[in-house]
């Protein structure tokens, strides 16, 4: 018997240590904050559900940024609604009006790049222009410069009745645009300035649409704009706001630049989610790839109340057995089990791309079926 415990024990701390070493490999993200060049955070298309809505998420999202503590915030766009009947300057203001008033709460830089609902007019552009400036810009915060990117198509006709239009399920002519003229010039310019500079080390790029994921300019993105980033050398992270294929377009490395995108999707009261999320994003001093956090919204019962009176009795009952199912109420243990074990996996362990995944479960799969066996014939040993 005493043998037996012995070998079970060196198994035990064969496997801690194979655990250890595998975190130490990056597997596992080890929190050091002395070395942290920049940490920022990213979130995409925050908008409410229809003109002049908050998006029920926004205020957990600014009290769980608070909390984070990171340098800045980085808006992916879709940010408002933005389809107000006709031109109506002081709609689009007022919808800007009641985003900012929870964001500015967060303490920390906001920076914006627009999607299709921010901008698509003449009108939508000059309002964005006056609070916040041009719809493409770049700066530098430590050894990084960001570099945001306008990927919606203006849309000159001033004769659409925009709302009107996006209420009656029309499409619209504002699509996804690569950059093109002067905005291709500033993305050249701000590429050879980073390469001249010898104190910036990455860039960062960020924009509202996925524009290497959509079907009318994916093409010339991986043609033309891809290799153009890959030969500056130092562009390591694009991230879109836009949804995309869960399947495909959250995460994508190729020529050691990761592509990410992050975004709501809530966008009628029968499209929502249990929880929202945003990325946190992370540069050490020294790395050559950024750490990246998939960071789930906390949410309170408050949340789920505060929907219930908008809410028709069929998506009343349905948010209610969602609201219990995210207390863990009504469920399995065995799957209570799994959903402590995702909310910690998704908050401690860095982003990976889905092969690479798959490869590391297999692999753990291989090694526990090894330890399994090992154990078996112990006890079968230690009974002779």
């Amino acid at each position: 018997m005493k043998n037996k415990l012995i070998v079970i024990s060196r198994y035990i701390v064969f496997s801690v240590f194979l655990a250890v070493l595998l975190c130490a490999n990056n597997m596992c993200l080890a929190e050091t904050p002395d070395e942290v060049e920049i940490s920022f955070v990213f979130v995409g298309h925050i908008r409410g559900p229809e003109n002049f809505t908050i998006n029920s998420l926004l205020p957990y999202f600014v009290k769980d940024v608070k909390e984070v503590k990171s340098d800045l915030v980085l808006l992916g766009g879709d940010s408002i609604c933005g389809y107000v009947t006709s031109y109506d300057e002081a709609g689009l203001e007022k919808e800007w009006d009641m985003v900012d008033e929870y964001l500015n709460q967060i303490g920390v830089p906001i920076y914006r790049v627009t999607g299709n609902h921010d901008l698509h007019s003449n009108v939508t552009k000059m309002v964005f222009n006056r609070r916040y400036g041009p719809e493409y810009y770049s700066f530098v915060k430590n050894d990084v410069m960001f570099i945001a990117l306008n990927s919606t198509k203006l849309c000159p006709d001033e004769t659409l009745d925009w709302g009107n239009i996006w209420k009656s399920g029309a499409h619209l002519p504002n699509e996804a645009e690569l950059p093109s003229g002067e905005q291709l010039k500033f993305l050249k310019n701000s590429l050879k300035e980073a390469n001249r500079d010898m104190k910036i080390n990455n860039i960062v790029i960020f924009m509202g649409g996925l524009l290497w994921g959509m079907p009318e300019t994916k093409d010339k993105w991986w043609s033309e704009i891809h290799p153009m980033l890959v030969s500056s050398g130092k562009v390591k992270l694009l991230i879109s706001g836009e949804a995309g294929n869960d399947s495909e377009d959250s995460y994508l490395k190729k020529d050691d630049i990761v592509y990410l995108r992050n975004g709501w999707g809530i966008t009628s009261e029968k499209d929502f989610s249990l929880r929202g999320t945003y990325l946190q994003i992370i540069f050490q001093k020294g790395e050559k790839t950024p750490e990246v956090y998939t960071r789930f919204i906390n949410l309170t019962p408050e949340y789920y109340q505060s929907l219930m009176g908008a809410l028709s009795d069929d998506t009343e009952n349905q948010l209610i057995g969602k609201a219990k199912l995210s207390r863990g109420e009504g469920i399995s243990s065995l799957n209570k089990v799994r959903m402590i074990a995702r909310d910690w996996i998704d908050s401690n362990v860095r982003l990976y791309n889905r092969q690479n995944n798959i490869h590391m479960a297999l692999t753990l799969l291989g090694i526990g079926l090894v330890l399994l066996v090992l154990t078996v014939k112990a006890f079968v040993g230690g009974r002779r």
